[in-house]
């Protein structure tokens, strides 16, 4: 999967070219088929995670991969309390210093934009993933959802995918730009207006050819459903809204929130397709949630065996990383 053996840093999503893709679909399938097998491949290695935004699922996930392939995932932070950060080091020193206790890989979560490109730059050993930076990516979590994708459907292209909520701070729509990559896909944005899919996005969709449709009625949901593969909710990414906390903006709040919801009432109105599957990245939001729980009672919900495929995704990532041979 890392063709340049001097660069095995992970930090965009569109870094990946698409025998990358299959490349990291074939290894994560057998290590998901056959554990046991490299259950001693990472043996030695060392991981750090620098968790400077919150997370459970992106650093558990990765801990447990590492753990699976024999290597240790003691070192590091979940979350800045407590650590040197708050006593104001840097995060090129914080690096240094992990790589110096014997990181070999350092994943790390971030809420500025383009720090984990910073971080490949002052990095001296340690490969860099990125767990989340700022309102940018989260590639790992676009991998884990192809994988998913590909396992469910059996294949990459002549996909509908529907993405709904909040598509403007939601990094899980990034998603398109790997699935563009293959022929055929096409894709439905469904959204407040204000939180709708950034310009940049859709404008990377037109240059590349690439199909796609934008609606903010709610009442389109059972007829967009029918038309689509895949419906992936994106929850309210209230900490990263920018608006104030003014009358007005408490009322654009609770108009957003609670605009685009999916319902199992809604998918009983619709007609969906066989294939058809409900995603979402997780957690959802329990107090305004953009997909409520009785969905979870139709066989679409396909989310947990989403958020499982984050285990595998990331062993599938570390073990390519190493550069182990098969």
């Amino acid at each position: 999967m890392f063709r340049d053996k001097d660069n095995r840093h992970v930090v965009s999503i569109r870094d990946f070219l698409k025998e990358d893709l299959f490349d990291f679909l074939g290894t994560t399938g057998v290590i998901k088929t056959k554990q046991g097998t490299y259950k001693e491949t990472l043996t030695g290695k060392k991981m750090a995670r620098l968790f400077y935004s919150d997370s459970t699922r992106t650093y558990e996930t990765f801990g447990e991969a590492m753990r699976r392939l024999g290597g240790e995932a003691s070192l590091g932070f979940r979350n800045i309390q407590g650590t040197s950060v708050k006593k104001g080091e840097s995060l090129k020193s914080t690096i240094h210093m992990y790589e110096r206790y014997g990181a070999d890989v350092i994943v790390m979560r971030h809420p500025k934009d383009g720090s984990a490109k910073y971080a490949t730059d002052v990095a001296k050993k340690a490969w860099i993933i990125n767990g989340g930076d700022g309102n940018n990516e989260h590639p790992t979590q676009n991998l884990m959802d192809i994988y998913t994708i590909q396992e469910k459907q059996c294949r990459l292209d002549d996909l509908t995918i529907l993405f709904f909520g909040d598509l403007r701070y939601g990094r899980t729509t990034r998603l398109v730009y790997p699935m563009s990559l293959f022929e055929g896909n096409k894709f439905i944005f469904l959204s407040h207006p204000v939180v709708s899919m950034p310009n940049y996005i859709k404008d990377f969709l037109k240059e590349n050819g690439t199909q796609f449709e934008e609606f903010s009625d709610p009442k389109m949901f059972p007829e967009l459903i029918n038309n689509c593969n895949i419906a992936y909710g994106s929850r309210n990414q209230e900490e990263r809204w920018a608006i104030e906390g003014t009358t007005e903006g408490d009322e654009i709040r609770r108009e957003v929130r609670n605009c685009v919801v999916l319902t199992k009432g809604i998918i009983n109105r619709a007609e969906p397709k066989d294939n058809f599957i409900v995603m979402h990245p997780l957690p959802k939001d329990g107090k305004y949630p953009c997909i409520t729980d009785d969905v979870e009672e139709t066989p679409y919900c396909w989310y947990e065996q989403q958020a499982e495929n984050g285990v595998y995704a990331r062993m599938g990532i570390l073990y390519s990383q190493f550069g182990v041979e098969w």
